[in-house]
């Protein structure tokens, strides 16, 4: 599982993988810092053991364009749900 997550942070374009931004407590896009203390809750930091994003990167890869996402619940019909698309790529 670890070789496939690396190979698909480094098939995206990252910097670095994510096993070497874990082990250097950095970001995989910016290089930032991803000191424990930086991060807005748990589901943030859990996010980093899987991704190896920082706090800023996360809020960017997981916010659509309009505004932040909305939960499956909010939505009348999923099929209305857009598509989770990095802005970046």
């Amino acid at each position: 599982m670890v070789n496939a997550l690396d190979a698909i942070s480094t098939a995206l374009g990252a910097s670095q993988t994510r096993s070497q931004a874990r082990n250097t407590s950095s970001c995989i896009w910016c290089q930032g810092s991803c000191d424990v203390s930086t991060f807005r809750d748990d589901l943030s930091i859990k996010e980093f053991g899987i991704s190896g994003m920082c706090q800023k990167c996360q809020d960017e890869m997981f916010t659509a364009c309009d505004g932040p996402m909305r939960s499956d619940e909010e939505y009348d019909d999923l099929s209305e749900k857009p598509l989770d698309i990095d802005p970046r790529f």
